[in-house]
């Protein structure tokens, strides 16, 4: 739910705020988006003014009149096609029209709380960047700021927006794949801290804490995986060699990759070493790639942080195969758990 939400920041700043159809809210899963609207996260948008025809298989966008009810006339709402004869004017249903937007003021004010800094949001840019209040970290005093992109991020950089804000940190909702050293200070992607359930948005201080000891010296790049065009998921198998690297074989061809070389640093170290996230994606391993809140272990037990951690190593396989389309993952309901759509296991193994 939470990528849900992050995702639709990314045009915020360059093509306005993004509606949501309800076609794409209907492809929600049902309780999150039940979670969205009684946490006012989203809300109805003005209906649209311009749709895609139904009126035959050309699917033009055609402008939408809209008649009002009046005396005994009921509303009518229609689309006047002036570009086949046989087609003339097609009845619209008025669901067609309906859109949704992320209210972004609701969503700033919750994470703003969930940080718990006291604080009011203040707009920097409207509906792009926020601050959100100061709190002390790792005994550090420090300003929280919002960023709905990361091209909004680099734009206000350039522009010194933020010499107000002593030791600032930015949450960058969407487009930033890893925390970096900004010149400014550190900028962290949203997903990577943020929890998100029914009863509404909460932050986890200690992967936030993690993220603000970044080291400007950390290696930070991922290596690709290069793969013949038309590999899926299922034609991936990795391996752990041991507790700091994998072995990585497609279609024949195999190579290897240290957890850094895949974006698993951990930040809080001087000396390049192996984060918790790559300590959970070798637990996966272990267990085959497969795992259920039943089967989890020890600090991998909390459902909303192997969620959000699942989450991060979708983003990080997505970087290290790029040409690979899809969902690493099963969907969750499907799989009835965690599932991994390529082969994980610990070396040796019988691939």
């Amino acid at each position: 739910m939470v990528e849900l939400i992050l995702n639709h920041f990314a045009l915020i700043g360059r093509e306005g705020e993004e509606t949501l159809s309800v076609e794409e809210i209907e492809a929600w899963p049902p309780g999150d988006v039940a979670a969205l609207k009684r946490l006012k996260i989203v809300k109805k948008a003005t209906p649209a003014k311009v749709i895609v025809c139904p009126g035959c298989e050309e699917a033009c966008l055609m402008p939408v009149h809209v008649c009002p009810a009046q005396d005994d006339r009921a509303l009518r709402i229609f689309i006047s096609c002036d570009k086949r004869e046989d087609t003339g004017r097609i009845q619209i249903d008025p669901a067609e029209l309906e859109r949704w937007q992320i209210d972004v003021g609701r969503f700033v004010s919750l994470l703003a709380a969930a940080l718990g800094t006291g604080h009011a949001p203040d707009e920097i840019i409207p509906q792009q960047t926020f601050y959100l209040g100061a709190l002390t970290i790792n005994r550090k005093r420090r300003f929280a700021i919002f960023v709905c992109n990361n091209e909004v991020l680099n734009a206000s950089i350039e522009s010194d927006l933020f010499h107000l804000y002593p030791h600032p940190f930015f949450l960058v909702a969407a487009g930033l794949p890893g925390p970096q050293e900004m010149k400014q200070g550190p900028a962290i992607p949203l997903l990577h801290v943020l929890l998100l359930s029914e009863k509404g948005l909460a932050v986890d201080m200690d992967e936030l804490k993690e993220a603000l000891s970044i080291k400007s010296n950390m290696r930070q790049d991922v290596i690709p995986v290069q793969v013949p065009v038309g590999t899926d998921w299922k034609q991936v198998f990795i391996s752990f060699v041991n507790d700091q690297a994998v072995q990585i074989r497609i279609a024949g061809k195999t190579e290897s990759r240290a957890f850094d070389e895949m974006g698993f640093n951990d930040a809080r170290k001087t000396e390049s070493q192996p984060s918790t996230l790559w300590g959970f994606f070798h637990q996966m391993a272990i267990m085959n790639g497969e795992m259920t809140f039943q089967d989890s272990v020890n600090s991998f037990k909390d459902p909303e942080k192997v969620k959000k951690w699942v989450s991060q190593i979708r983003k990080k396989l997505q970087q290290v195969f790029p040409n690979i389309p899809d969902d690493p993952f099963h969907p969750y309901k499907q799989a009835k758990g965690y599932k991994t759509r390529f082969f994980l296991n610990i070396y040796p193994s019988s691939m």
